[in-house]
């Protein structure tokens, strides 16, 4: 499994590079600044993702809705993770799932995003955790607001990656 996982995070990574400003940072009508929005944003990635992995053994579904899912529900409730890279119908192969922020996420965000991921790998039987931040911020802002938040977790199987600006490689933060 950790062979899949891998790779999958190679195409993850390389997936970045794919990802235009235009689903980056949205102009917004009347105002100047951009802005961020994250349902855009996993809609390109996901799109960019299948093109990257279109023989891979997993499936990958975005934002599946897991209320009514006898397992799931009962072990975490209804829950609608951003990313699943797992094998439909088998609880056995759940190989990844993913959670997307913005870089300018609240922290209790973060927190209710990551323990999310921790449900889903210690009660779910899911091999990895991801939390993908992206946008462009120093890195002093990524380390207080991100890093140090997601250490404080303390989850082995959480990995965090950062999408610092469009079409750029994806980076594995070391946590």
């Amino acid at each position: 499994m950790e062979r899949m996982f891998n790779s999958f995070i190679e195409s993850l990574k390389s997936a970045g590079e794919e990802i235009s400003e235009d689903y980056f940072n949205l102009k917004e009508a009347g105002s100047r600044e951009l802005i961020q929005r994250e349902r855009v944003y996993c809609y390109e990635l996901y799109h960019q993702l299948k093109n990257k992995i279109v023989d891979f053994y997993y499936n990958l579904d975005g934002e599946l809705d897991k209320s009514g899912h006898s397992i799931i529900e009962e072990s975490l409730g209804r829950v609608k993770p951003d990313f699943v890279i797992h094998k439909r119908g088998d609880m056995e192969n759940n190989l990844a799932v993913i959670e997307v922020k913005p870089i300018d996420v609240r922290a209790n965000n973060l927190k209710s995003d990551i323990e999310k991921i921790k449900k889903f790998i210690d009660r779910c039987q899911y091999y990895k955790g991801i939390m993908l931040i992206y946008g462009n911020k120093d890195r002093n802002y990524f380390k207080e607001n991100i890093k140090n938040k997601v250490e404080s977790i303390n989850e082995e199987n959480l990995l965090l990656v950062w999408h610092q600006k469009p079409n750029q490689r994806m980076k594995l933060i070391d946590i």
